[in-house]
């Protein structure tokens, strides 16, 4: 009797006992449904098994929608000695087991092998692994382990994992449905607030970096690169813009090549490491070391920590050659400090965040566009690449050219217009593809093209990191999108630049009509000047004749009343030559080149000897007739001559020295004439617009901006050509050519 309640009484317990854990099933399994987003759910969902099965550890495998693949999404350790923590699948072959034959197994552990056809397994401890189905589709496989040498789980252990796996199915489809409702939600509000922040401006630079920062936030990428046709081809790109936000960790970025930075390399890893900068002010050598990597200037400053050097900061500008001041440099001093500090940082994420805070603000300070942060090897003088960060915008076709032609996927991206993932990992990329990878550090690239109106108008290069980055068909279509969006605001970006381009030149030729305008006024009051001078011109020649008639050439003051009367012939011909301009009559006479710079010098030669400026004339014989209009080459002569005269007092008041020379060229076509000075010079952003009317440098009242201007408008009249080289506080030098009478037509 007592042994019959006995057994009774275990069998009652055994039924109290399974019914509790069936119970805490229930109750677990509705715990899951409460709303918890999915790492939280996975992480209860492990925390449950355990509890249920006093296991050790435990793990859950899922199936992702989105990209259709396996991966670890919980490994949860009960408090103890255990450390064992799973990375991949690859490291829970048993798991893979289950969902090949979509079936549970149970591993009693102490050496108990498992084997089928195609999988062998040596247990040393207690496993289970249960499939996870969902409307007979397998979503994943829930784990549970204990420690080596520990009893096997019981019997009623899987049904009770069975019972909580199909709680768990529902809250995770669930839970996946909420989490894409939440990106959706997310993207939608993206592409409304990019759409916003491409089209709010239609300036170039400003629609560039919304594009980069925004394709780059959008993907959860590092690194964004906007490439844009130029002309018509679709063979030729160039850089217009990228944006880095990449962080390396310490000692595993890319190894960089030191002369890209610098132009002697071993001045990097000198103790003390000094700041070094380069501009477009500098050296030739580091002229051209700029020019090749497409920007203005850069900065390098060492990072110390307790005195050793451990690498050194980049600060980078695009389109700013200034050199940097001191100000500035000792600033960046100071952040390289605060950066250096970051390298013994343990948590990389913390790391990563400081890094990039520091590093904005150490930009927005410094007035740079982007920063570049190496970590140094001494010994062996190589720079691994720790931090790329900033934006860059290259406008006016300055950026970097890139030919696509030598990028197979490139073209492929450009010409068919599709996108494309490549990987550094990937043995078959062709040498040209790969390089793209070494110069960024990166280990996946998404290129997308820049279609507008079915026409390829650039490309996009977003680059991550990671080399098994997956680039999943909703990130596609939504960076397809954001593509098409940056097209168009960048093509309405380029015909805003046009059309400001176009009001610019609008203006220019406004400006220039108006002195049009106000030199056609002048020749209409140069004209009835002239007219009302010439009657007393008339009386004044026709006294002087007398004059010189009458004094006998012994007088002295005969060379006076001579004077006075060529001076008064001059004027005479002046007077004339402005009526006939007025009249636009203008004839053309075969005339002794030399002979119109000697009665020039007639008129100079009195003017620089009382100045005691040294007057060279060297003309050459032979040279035949120039075909040119009476009177107007000596207008030349004496405006050139005039200026000469006036630059040379300005610098060298008792050492002036002019040189007017002629000469035939050497095809024998031209005559040549040449005006030397050692005067003030002319500076080099002006020699563009000396030609320019009523453009002088001269103080104001001391010229009228004309002399040049008139110089250059008969010489084209006379089919010739006027050149001028000057340099500041040397001197200026102008050629005129002027084509002799044989070697142009009459008719002409």
């Amino acid at each position: 009797m007592h042994y019959h309640e006995n057994v009774m009484g275990e069998a009652k317990d055994a039924t109290v006992n399974w019914q509790s854990r069936v119970k805490r099933v229930f109750e677990l399994g509705q715990s899951l449904n409460a709303g918890l987003e999915l790492p939280d759910l996975c992480q209860r969902v492990v925390g449950a098994a355990i509890s249920l099965s006093d296991a050790q550890i435990g793990l859950l495998i899922l199936n992702t929608p989105v990209t259709s693949q396996y991966s670890i999404k919980a490994a949860v350790r009960k408090s103890g000695p255990l450390d064992y923590t799973p990375i991949t699948i690859d490291d829970e072959p048993v798991a893979a087991q289950v969902l090949r034959q979509n079936g549970p197994i149970i591993l009693l552990g102490s050496g108990d092998i498992y084997e089928d056809a195609e999988f062998r397994h040596k247990a040393e401890r207690p496993e289970i692994y249960i499939p996870i189905i969902n409307q007979g589709d397998l979503t994943g496989v829930l784990g549970i382990k204990r420690g080596p040498d520990s009893p096997p789980f019981p019997e009623h252990t899987v049904d009770l994992l069975n019972g909580l796996a199909g709680y768990a199915a529902v809250s995770l489809e669930n839970a996946f449905l909420y989490q894409r409702a939440i990106e959706l939600s997310r993207e939608l509000s993206l592409l409304v607030e990019s759409s916003n922040a491409i089209s709010s401006s239609l300036d170039l630079t400003s629609v560039l970096n919304a594009i980069a920062r925004y394709m780059t936030r959008a993907l959860d990428t590092h690194w964004c690169i906007i490439h844009s046709t130029i002309g018509p081809e679709i063979d030729r790109f160039i850089r217009l813009a990228e944006y880095r936000n990449a962080v390396w960790k310490p000692g595993q970025g890319p190894v960089v090549d030191t002369t890209s930075i610098v132009c002697e390399p071993d001045n990097l890893f000198q103790e003390p490491l000094a700041s070094i900068q380069y501009n477009l002010h500098g050296s030739e050598e580091e002229i051209t070391l700029l020019k090749q990597r497409g920007i203005s200037r850069n900065l390098i400053v060492p990072l110390q920590v307790e005195g050793k050097i451990i690498g050194a900061a980049e600060l980078v500008n695009q389109n700013d050659s200034t050199p940097f001041t001191t100000a500035q440099i000792g600033q960046s001093l100071r952040f390289a400090l605060e950066l250096a500090l970051l390298h013994s940082e343990d948590n990389f994420y913390e790391q990563r965040q400081r890094l990039i805070e520091t590093s904005r603000v150490m930009l927005y300070n410094l007035n740079a566009d982007w920063c570049n942060l190496y970590l140094f090897d001494i010994e062996k003088k190589i720079a691994t690449r720790w931090l790329s960060y900033g934006t860059g915008i290259w406008l006016e076709d300055s950026g970097p050219a890139l030919a696509v032609n030598a990028y197979p996927t490139l073209t492929i991206v450009t010409r068919e217009q599709r996108i494309a993932v490549l990987r550094s990992s990937d043995s078959s990329l062709p040498k040209s593809e790969a390089d793209l990878f070494k110069s960024v550090g990166a280990g996946s690239m998404l290129a997308l093209p820049l279609v507008l109106k079915g026409r390829s108008v650039g490309f996009v290069q977003l680059l991550d990191l990671d080399p098994n980055r997956e680039f999943p068909s909703r990130e596609l279509a939504l960076a397809y999108t954001l593509a098409s969006q940056a097209a168009a605001a960048l093509e309405n970006a380029r015909l805003v630049l046009d059309l400001q381009q176009s009001l610019t030149e609008l203006k220019a030729m406004q400006g220039r009509l108006i002195h049009t305008a106000r030199l056609s006024a002048l020749g209409e009051l140069a004209a009835v000047v002239a007219h009302q001078v010439n009657n007393p011109l008339t009386t004044v020649m026709g006294d002087a004749e007398i004059l010189v008639q009458d004094i006998d050439k012994d007088d002295p003051n005969h060379a006076s009343a001579e004077a006075i009367l060529h001076a008064g012939r001059r004027a005479k011909e002046v007077v004339e030559r402005i009526l006939v301009m007025s009249r636009d009559e203008r004839e053309f006479k075969d005339l002794d080149l030399n002979a119109t710079i000697e009665d020039t010098l007639q008129l100079v030669r009195p003017q620089t000897s009382r100045h005691r400026v040294k007057l060279i004339v060297r003309t050459a014989n032979g040279i035949p007739p120039v075909y040119a209009i009476p009177g107007q080459l000596e207008d030349v002569w004496m405006n050139l001559l005039t200026n000469a005269r006036d630059a040379v007092l300005q610098r060298n008041p008792t050492q002036g020295v002019i040189t007017i020379t002629s000469a035939l060229s050497e095809d024998g076509k031209m005559a040549v004439v040449t005006v030397s000075d050692n005067g003030s010079g002319i500076p080099a952003a002006h020699l563009e617009s000396v030609f320019d009317p009523l453009f002088t440098t001269k103080p104001r009242g001391k010229g009228t901006g004309l002399g040049l201007y008139v110089c250059r408008q008969i010489v084209d009249d006379h089919k010739g050509k006027i050149t001028i080289n000057s340099v500041p506080n040397e001197g200026t030098m102008i050629t005129v050519q002027i084509p002799i009478a044989t070697s142009l037509s009459k008719e002409a």
